[in-house]
């Protein structure tokens, strides 16, 4: 009988089929904690960005935009979700019918497929969580303010998440971070490429003032947790 105190994970070539669930189940226990335990410091990130980091963040930067006349040119990054949705919607319904059509798919297809649902099932929960938290953007909070250091549209909207209270999470990097998932375990020799887009991505949004940081860390997780939840839901198409 295996001790207790071994690690779940060692287990002989011979073993029984219960001991192989049981590492099965140990292996999911362990990363379902790893998950809350990152959950759990990404929202203490975004309660100390609210605090203490967002507004003299967006501050500085509305101070230091000496670009800020080029700002029209980076306005596209505000639109990256919707044509990523639009090539994620026909990827589906292109794949959806080849499978239809009993067309056996490559192994890149298994991983567009992953991530088209991953973008489209983020942009879903992403416009359900903008409702329910009805954060204003940078730029709304600074023009909307009298006094830049009041509260008056700084605070959270609750379930008013319409309008200009629709910023938190960022869609932005929940899309950027769905499909960085989805590839990171799909490709993972090119993990540095992912880091370099998602910190591309991230600091665009903030150094712009199209996201407060802690918008951006919240869409960040989200993503992230759609990606993994996706490709662990169909894991024989990435291995």
């Amino acid at each position: 009988m295996m001790p207790m105190d071994e690690p779940c994970t060692h287990f002989r070539m011979d073993a029984s089929p219960f001991q192989l669930l049981f590492k099965k189940a140990c292996i999911g226990s362990r990363r379902f904690r790893n998950w809350v335990a990152i959950l759990g410091g990404c929202a203490v990130c975004v309660i100390c960005s609210y605090f203490w980091i967002d507004r003299p963040v967006a501050l500085w930067v509305h101070a230091h935009q000496s670009y800020v006349a080029a700002r029209d040119e980076f306005n596209p990054i505000a639109r990256i979700p919707n044509p990523v949705i639009l090539v994620s919607s026909v990827l589906f319904i292109l794949l959806g019918l080849s499978k239809l059509a009993k067309r056996r798919w490559t192994r890149l297809e298994h991983v567009a497929l992953t991530s088209s649902i991953s973008v489209l099932v983020g942009e879903t929960i992403k416009e359900a969580l903008k409702w329910v938290f009805g954060r204003a953007s940078p730029d709304v909070w600074l023009m909307r303010n009298s006094s830049p250091l009041g509260f008056r549209e700084y605070q959270f909207h609750w379930f008013h998440g319409i309008g200009p209270f629709n910023s938190f999470p960022s869609g932005h990097m929940t899309t950027a971070a769905a499909l960085i998932a989805v590839f990171w375990m799909s490709y993972p020799r090119f993990r540095p490429l992912y880091i370099a887009w998602c910190g591309i991505a991230a600091a665009g949004l903030v150094a712009f003032n199209f996201h407060f940081l802690g918008d951006v860390i919240a869409g960040t997780m989200l993503g992230t947790t759609v990606g993994l939840l996706i490709t662990h839901s169909f894991p024989e198409q990435h291995n």
